[in-house]
């Protein structure tokens, strides 16, 4: 296995035990001081894991004044169409691990 791999791999289990499991961005291995050669292998890996169901893609839209979070979508075709410009700037990408999604629910 490539160091890169074994980094992503490292960096995955460290968040899957960390508190960030149910709500992380794509760049939270910064955040966390883990180490990560290649980030577009990173948000590749991200990419596989959600599409073979072990990862859930959130887009999240943020109170810009209150940092609460309005609204969450898992599909960028539920985001209404009448949303201007000022929300589409307040709307990041989140990833959760289903199991914890299961859990919650």
């Amino acid at each position: 296995m490539s160091n890169t791999n074994e980094q992503i791999q490292q960096a995955l289990e460290t968040i899957r035990l960390s508190p960030f499991r149910d709500r992380f961005s794509p760049r939270i291995y910064q955040s966390l001081g883990l180490p990560i050669n290649d980030e577009g292998l990173w948000m590749s890996a991200l990419s596989k894991l959600m599409q073979s169901g072990v990862l859930i893609q959130n887009y999240e839209l943020v109170d810009p004044e209150t940092k609460e979070i309005r609204f969450v979508w898992h599909s960028t075709r539920d985001i209404p169409s009448s949303y201007g410009e000022e929300e589409y700037k307040n709307i990041f990408i989140t990833y959760s691990f289903a199991e914890t999604q299961k859990n919650v629910s």
